[in-house]
């Protein structure tokens, strides 16, 4: 039986890109992949119901307290603060306040894949990738949502660091962070020790918000022709 993870990078409409991992490793084909298209809340929900979801992390936040203030949670700072201390950009964790409707588009898919998955976790790729890889790829996690030749080499380094056989049709920084809330899926599973878990006393909604920490690139699967269905 085939058991699956998902990530979610959750955007306007025409903006959200999600992705599947199996429980070995591999690429699913089916959502974004293999054309590398932005997909629907709707057909996210639908792929969930009809294979097995064990966990999904979604680029969004789904908790809140009404103790948060200016839209910053507990989390956010303290993520803030870790990111500021490894020399990333703190300003990469922004209010929820300025996200416009993700939030909201964040709710109410978590509570329409509750039903079908067991397990709803936050994440954040862009700190998930600067924490996780090593010194000499964390200049890439700066470029890579960038503009011009150095924004697509970075974005394609970071694609095949993680992935190197399986590229599809055409890569988006929104792609990239869907796979790595896919990864964060599964370690939440099966791997839980590499992953950061942030404060979220008084929170209400869906979580917890974790962020992969170490062990990236994932381990490579067994070879196969990319994106094959099985029968």
């Amino acid at each position: 039986m085939r058991f699956f993870f998902l990530g979610v990078d959750l955007g306007g409409e025409e903006n959200t890109w999600a992705v599947a991992v199996e429980r070995e490793g591999k690429l699913s084909p089916g959502l974004s992949l293999p054309e590398g298209k932005p997909v629907s809340l709707t057909e996210i929900v639908e792929f969930s119901r009809k294979n097995r979801m064990l966990a999904a992390a979604l680029d969004a936040p789904i908790s809140f307290s009404l103790t948060d203030r200016k839209g910053l949670r507990e989390a956010d700072r303290r993520l803030r603060e870790i990111l500021r201390d490894e020399g990333g950009e703190p300003g990469w964790v922004v209010s929820y306040n300025a996200l416009m409707g993700i939030p909201v588009r964040g709710l109410l898919l978590a509570e329409a894949l509750a039903p079908v998955v067991g397990t709803i976790i936050e994440t954040h790729p862009r700190a998930a990738l600067y924490l996780a890889l090593p010194r000499e790829k964390k200049s890439l996690v700066k470029a890579y949502k960038g503009r011009g030749p150095e924004a697509e080499a970075a974005l394609r380094e970071l694609w095949t660091t993680l992935f190197a056989k399986e590229n599809p049709r055409r890569l988006s920084h929104g792609l990239l962070d869907a796979l790595v809330c896919a990864l964060t899926a599964r370690a939440y599973h099966l791997d839980p020790e590499s992953l950061l878990f942030l404060p979220s006393s008084g929170s209400r909604g869906f979580g917890p918000f974790v962020i992969l920490k170490k062990r990236l690139p994932n381990p490579p699967p067994p070879p196969e022709p990319p994106f094959t269905k099985r029968k």
